[in-house]
C-alpha cells in the first residue's frame, strides 16, 4: 500500500517513518501511484474548523474543535476518502497503525469483505512525496467538501469523534468528483472490489448461485 504524502504531512512523519525514493519505485512498477493503483493513496493535513464551514458559529458546536487538525486519504482510483481525526503527535508516532485503521474503514464502509481487507492491509505500507497536480487536484476537491460540511457530521455524531471518521466516508459515497468524466466513489470503490474479487455483494450473490 503506497501513502503519498505532501510535504506538509511528510514534516509530521518523517521522524517515526521513512520517506520512500518515488521515482525508483515508478521505475520498478510503472502503476505505482498512478491513477489506476488502487493500491495507492495521496495524503495531506487538513482544517476542519469554523473558517472552512459553512457554519459562522462551528466553533460553538460541541465536539468541532476537536476536528480542527485531521489527515485525510484518497485513493487514487476512487478517491473514496479516509480519515484520520484530530491528529496529534501520538497518532503520527503511530502513524502505520492509523492509515491502515482508516483505510480499513473505507474499504468495509464501502463494501469489502473482511477477507479481502485483511488481504489488503497486510501489504507493506510505503510512504513517499505526493504525486502529479491531477492527482492533487482530486485530493483536495474531496478536502474541500469534507471541510464545508464537517460540522453537520459532528452534529450527527452527536459531537463524539469516534464515530466521525465512518460517517464522513459514508456521506461521501455519493459525491461526484473529476471532471469532466465524474465518477462516484462508491461505485467506482465497487467496480475495484469486484474485479478483485473483494466485494461483499458479489461474495453473497456467488454463495446463493452455490446454493441453487
Amino acid at each position: 500500500m503506497l501513502i503519498q504524502c505532501t510535504a506538509a504531512l511528510q514534516a509530521k512523519i518523517n521522524k517515526y517513518v521513512e520517506i520512500a525514493d518515488f521515482e525508483a519505485i515508478q521505475a520498478q512498477n510503472e502503476n505505482a501511484g498512478s491513477l489506476n493503483d488502487f493500491f495507492a493513496w495521496h495524503a495531506n493535513i487538513h482544517p476542519f474548523d469554523q473558517n472552512h464551514s459553512q457554519y459562522t458559529d462551528a466553533n460553538k458546536i460541541p465536539g468541532f474543535k476537536a476536528i480542527r487538525n485531521s489527515v485525510l486519504l484518497t485513493n487514487n482510483v476512487s478517491h473514496a476518502p479516509a480519515v484520520i481525526i484530530a491528529a496529534r503527535a501520538a497518532t503520527y508516532k503511530d502513524f502505520v497503525n492509523e492509515v491502515k485503521k482508516a483505510v480499513r474503514t473505507t474499504l468495509m464502509a464501502y463494501g469489502a469483505t473482511e477477507e479481502f481487507v485483511e488481504r489488503y492491509l497486510a501489504e507493506p505500507v510505503i510512504f513517499t512525496k505526493s504525486g502529479n497536480r491531477k492527482q492533487l487536484g482530486l485530493h483536495k476537491e474531496m478536502a474541500q467538501s469534507l471541510q464545508w460540511a464537517a460540522a453537520d457530521y459532528v452534529v450527527e455524531c452527536h459531537g463524539d469523534v469516534e464515530p466521525l471518521p465512518a460517517v464522513m466516508v459514508a456521506h461521501m459515497k455519493d459525491f461526484l468528483i473529476g471532471a469532466p468524466n465524474y465518477h462516484r466513489p462508491g461505485e467506482t470503490t465497487e467496480k475495484e472490489l469486484m474485479a478483485l474479487g473483494g466485494w461483499k455483494d458479489g461474495v453473497d450473490e456467488i454463495s446463493k448461485d452455490k446454493r441453487s
